[in-house]
């Protein structure tokens, strides 16, 4: 999607063969950034590429199977879809391509989802090679994250256009949908909170979201598909996976947490 969004381009593009031939992303589009964060996400949208090159390279190491790419639905109405729970209450339907603000309030989401998860990874890892790459990428996508909702706390009280709404009132419609989907409580959160619930009693102010001793959240595998696929049951595809994954992990998931997605 970052890739898309700035360069016009796919992961191929950037660096051929490093994932497997696979369906063509749906309906991504250049999005119409201000310079400023075209270039930030420009940077991102690299970073991740160079992530899939330190997997690949792992990967090649274990014997294991390639990349394999999923069909990905980056449409503004899936997007959207992710985003909230009722999308149809946007007219002009929302479209995270219109504008800077409605990329970076669509990419919090995302980011923060794909941060969390990693952060539950860490104590499944097995070796010391695996756990220092989890580490790295996480690393980099906590500090992209920041990034990207600092970019939004500096116009927290700015209309989205076409919208009546602010960039709070939509980050926080989209932490709403997060929670209720993927049913793990409140691990997502806005961009203010009352006083007595941020950092120390202390301050509204919630760039750095956590729980009330400021440590981050994690996600596990159902909940991250609750979300992403948009429907609240990480059996049920949809949203930006509307064939769900490839992988041992989805199969062990549609088995195993069958009961409990």
């Amino acid at each position: 999607m970052l890739l898309r969004a700035t360069l016009g381009v796919g992961i191929n593009d950037i660096s051929p063969g490093l994932v497997q031939p696979g369906p063509t992303p749906i309906g991504p589009m250049r999005a119409n950034l201000d310079n400023a964060t075209r270039g930030i996400v420009e940077e991102m949208g690299l970073n991740g590429v160079g992530h899939l090159k330190a997997i690949a390279n792992g990967i090649q190491l274990l014997n294991a199977p390639p990349l394999s790419r999923p069909l990905v639905d980056l449409s503004p109405p899936a997007i959207a879809g992710v985003l909230f729970l009722n999308p149809a209450a946007f007219v002009p339907p929302f479209n995270p391509y219109a504008n800077t603000l409605s990329f970076l309030i669509a990419i919090n989401i995302i980011t923060s989802v794909l941060v969390t998860y990693e952060g539950a990874m860490a104590s499944a890892i097995v070796g010391n090679a695996q756990q220092q790459l989890l580490s790295g990428i996480e690393r980099t996508n906590a500090a992209e994250l920041g990034v990207i909702r600092a970019q939004l706390y500096a116009s927290v009280n700015a209309p989205v256009p076409p919208y009546p709404f602010t960039v709070e009132n939509l980050v926080d419609r989209a932490a709403e949908a997060a929670n209720v989907r993927g049913k793990c409580g409140v691990k997502e959160e806005g961009l203010t909170v009352p006083v007595q619930q941020g950092a120390e009693g202390r301050t509204s102010v919630n760039i750095v979201a956590g729980d009330v001793n400021a440590l981050a959240f994690t996600r596990n595998e159902p909940e991250v598909l609750r979300i992403l696929f948009g429907t609240g049951n990480a059996t049920v595809p949809g949203g930006v996976f509307p064939a769900g994954l490839p992988g041992i992990i989805y199969q062990l998931i549609l088995t195993v947490f069958k009961n409990l997605a």
